[in-house]
């Protein structure tokens, strides 16, 4: 009897065990797909996208893709008094006549030129008075020292998130051409020797609704007379 009730300890421990183990292993597996959404990012509601991902290395896209997305913006430019006009009016007709938006994000992003004297702003930013700004919005672009936001990304419409890996990847890709932006447009370009000036930025901006301003990531700065 003893041995039989010995027996029947370990058949009835072991399943425990097992079932133990194969929880530890679904927990990995979970943490080891599971991506941290940086703030401001949003993930795109299309349940096939992650997993359709064609794994594109972010770092080498961004490289492969700069020309192509410098030439978009400056192809799809929009002047800018249109440009608000539009957004003031209806912003979601402005942004499906005029933007970018990936399916299941919340804003739109935008190309658009803008031409005014150039004065101080919020840190690592450059005020732009230009004609047809509509009171209460404020116009400039960024100028380093770090060049933030995905609005360089995802105004040129070249990006989905289903092109990565995960969530990641997706911002790194965006990260790395606001990188190639500080190095080839703005790295030649005295922020404090063009003020009071007169200039034409071309650059890409994402518009929240709630905050009435847009914050261009410049590919284009021009001094005009």
């Amino acid at each position: 009897m003893t041995p039989n009730n010995a027996r029947g300890r370990r058949v009835w421990r072991r399943p425990s065990f097992l079932a133990g183990v194969v929880a530890v292993a679904a927990v990995a597996a979970i943490a080891a797909t599971t991506a941290v959404l940086p703030v401001g990012e949003e993930l795109p509601t299309d349940p096939s996208a992650a997993i359709e991902g064609k794994g594109a290395d972010p770092v080498v896209w961004a490289e492969e893709n700069y020309d192509a997305a410098i030439g978009l913006i400056e192809q799809d430019a929009v002047d800018w008094a249109t440009l608000i006009a539009a957004i003031v009016a209806d912003p979601e007709a402005a942004g499906v006549e005029y933007g970018q938006r990936e399916e299941g994000a919340k804003d739109f992003s935008y190309a658009v030129r803008v031409t005014g004297t150039l004065s101080e702003s919020d840190f690592g930013q450059l005020a732009i008075d230009a004609d047809g700004t509509p009171s209460g919005v404020r116009v400039g672009f960024q100028v380093g020292p770090a060049i933030t936001g995905a609005a360089f990304r995802d105004a040129t419409g070249l990006a989905t998130f289903g092109l990565f890996t995960n969530q990641t990847d997706y911002q790194k890709a965006g990260t790395e051409l606001n990188n190639m932006i500080k190095e080839r447009v703005l790295a030649g370009f005295d922020a404090e020797q063009a003020l009071g000036k007169r200039y034409t930025i071309t650059g890409a901006f994402t518009w929240d609704p709630a905050k009435p301003q847009a914050v261009l990531t410049p590919v284009g700065i021009e001094e005009t007379s």
